[in-house]
């Protein structure tokens, strides 16, 4: 396989040619997971997908939760001393 760098706008990629091969050569990628049928996934990763979303949510939920609570309650205690500081 010969190598050829291309410059594109923001990088250089490199190009592979593939040249023909007599034998196979390994390869440093893991073997792929049994395959299914299109339109059908791993059971196994689905719900592992539906876990990570759950938890996903999860956690955005209580951050967004945590920051407007500190956001309205620095304003609130502003409002309450600026009425104190009026009366």
């Amino acid at each position: 396989m010969a190598a050829k760098n291309v410059k594109t706008r923001n990088a250089t990629q490199t190009q592979l040619k593939l040249g023909l091969q007599t034998a196979a050569t390994p390869s440093s990628e893991p073997p792929s997971p049994a395959k299914f049928p299109l339109g059908q996934a791993n059971p196994d990763i689905e719900a592992l997908k539906v876990e990570l979303l759950a938890s996903l949510r999860n956690d955005i939920a209580d951050i967004f939760k945590k920051e407007l609570q500190d956001t309205l309650g620095d304003a609130l205690s502003t409002i309450k001393f600026d009425l104190q500081a009026v009366k």
